[in-house]
């Protein structure tokens, strides 16, 4: 087995998670799910974007999947021959391999510069998950290994900063960050780190050692988790909200063995929410502070919107006045109620193409939310800034973002506080956590987003791409309405149980 950069950098992170992708590959954690793969897509995008900066590169024929050996010998020719600049060059030596993004020769002091791209915006450094600086030193040991001159190291990453205005400028889209230092320092002894990565990962028999995520909290464990640790329940401790603050603490429990809630030696160690989630899953019973629901209910107004948004943050922003990731809604949902008593109705908005969608959303937003009432959102950490971000972007909508911005209200408010707390919400206080204990005929299962492997709301830009068939535009457009539609509607019924819990 050859050891790859990725691979390597995968055993890093968790070693058994790593044998498994090698040899277990056809596990159902390890498929590509349509929200990874689009991750993917934007760092090939981004990585064309980067190859203007290195006009007149070379590179080397040949595909790594069909005849790797031709590609290896035609990006060894090219080293012989001191080309200038060459894209993913592909090498072998002593069971290992690499392919850099960029290897520039310096005729000055007659060494290769290595130069690796990522569409982040920042440097990753250990102990991060597949950090940049092990990327660059795997990369940096091999050439070594093969008696290269290795010169300088870098990462090029995207610029946050960066507002494009006409066509991309790709000089003020990157910024290039010399790593150099830091790539030695992590060169010593990453060779011995190498072969041990090898000889782990070439293990016929799977290794019942490895996986150390038991020590981590659930959302910075390894994907092939439960394969590994089966003894572990499904609503552990690593549950618990936050808990990946205090590792210290959960390793001290998981060292002893301590998995289970009623296992925990003294809770009072724990956050004051912390312990609150732990009491109300082992008394199984839901605990509600009447007096703050009631007074949470009694600050809303009529009418009475429900509003949700969906939005992509392209890496490379797609129009002028927006900066890479920035956050793009183009659609919106909105349910709404007249007056006490009165009919639910229902009105949203799609961008129906590839053009900017925000004038047209704070056009819809201010023709559908009234001066007067109350507008209702799930998190409202993500909607006004939306908001905000609409009004500065379009000064002719600003004072009417300002004033939607004071008309919100956080619905997700008293779970947040805890002045409604469940056994069933596991500590969460997400839609999807919430919707099922107070409204239970309404389920997220029922939307074909939900049942498509291939549709996320991401789609947006498959959608309003040249190249999308019309049967395909209108499937995407119906998935994502209904998605957004169900997000509101699910506030509603929210809204409408806390009204029944209080006596309204």
């Amino acid at each position: 087995m050859f050891l790859s950069k990725s691979k390597f950098l995968n055993y890093l992170t968790c070693p058994k998670d790593a044998w498994l992708r090698i040899h277990r590959p056809d596990l159902p954690e390890f498929e590509i799910s349509n929200s990874l793969q689009n991750i993917f897509d934007e760092g090939y995008e981004v990585e064309e974007y980067a190859k203007k900066l290195f006009p007149g590169f070379v590179e080397p024929k040949g595909s790594w999947n069909d005849s790797w050996n031709d590609v290896v010998a035609e990006s060894s020719r090219l080293i012989a021959e001191q080309t200038q600049c060459i894209y993913q060059p592909t090498l072998v030596v002593n069971g290992f391999n690499m392919r850099s993004d960029f290897l520039k020769w310096n005729d000055v002091n007659e060494k290769w510069d290595l130069y690796e791209v990522k569409s982040g915006t920042s440097i990753k450094e250990p102990p991060e998950v597949r950090d940049h600086i092990s990327d660059l030193a795997f990369q940096t040991s091999v050439l070594l290994q093969l008696d290269l001159a290795v010169g300088k190291k870098y990462i090029v990453h995207i610029n946050n900063q960066y507002v494009r205005e006409g066509a991309i400028d790709c000089n003020k889209l990157f910024t290039i960050v010399d790593c150099t230092d830091k790539v030695n320092v992590r060169l010593e002894g990453i060779e011995d780190e190498m072969v041990a990565a090898k000889e782990y990962l070439s293990q016929k028999d799977e290794p019942t050692n490895g996986c150390n995520c038991h020590f981590k909290s659930r959302s910075n464990q390894c994907e092939s988790f439960e394969t590994s640790h089966s003894e572990i329940p499904d609503y552990s401790v690593h549950d618990i909200s936050y808990i990946g603050k205090k590792p210290e603490v959960l390793r001290e429990w998981v060292k002893s063995g301590i998995y289970e809630f009623h296992q925990i030696p003294d809770p009072t160690i724990l956050s004051d929410k912390q312990q609150d989630q732990i009491r109300v899953h082992l008394t199984q019973k839901e605990e509600i502070d009447i007096d703050k629901v009631r007074e949470f209910c009694k600050s809303f107004t009529y009418p009475i919107y429900f509003v949700d948004y969906e939005s992509v943050h392209p890496a490379v922003p797609m129009f002028d006045g927006y900066s890479p990731y920035t956050q793009m809604v183009y659609l919106a949902s909105v349910h709404y109620i007249k007056e006490k008593g009165g009919k639910l109705e229902h009105t949203e908005y799609l961008h129906p193409d590839a053009t900017d969608p925000g004038p047209a959303v704070a056009s819809f937003l201010s023709d559908t939310i009234d001066p007067e009432g109350t507008a209702l959102v799930w998190n409202e950490g993500f909607e006004k800034p939306r908001n905000r971000e609409l009004g500065e972007r379009y000064p002719e909508f600003q004072n009417i973002m300002e004033r939607i911005n004071n008309q919100v209200v956080d619905l997700a408010t008293p779970f947040k506080d805890h002045d409604y707390i469940h056994p069933d919400f596991e500590g969460s206080w997400s839609v999807k956590a919430v919707l099922p204990v107070l409204a239970k005929h309404l389920s997220y299962d029922e939307i074909a987003m939900y049942q498509s492997d291939d549709i996320d709301t991401d789609s947006w830009l498959e959608m309003v791409d040249s190249s999308t068939t019309s049967k395909r535009k209108k499937e995407l457009g119906s998935a994502l309405r209904e998605y957004c539609k169900l997000d509101t509607l699910a506030m509603v019924e929210i809204w409408r149980a806390l009204g029944r819990v209080v006596g309204e």
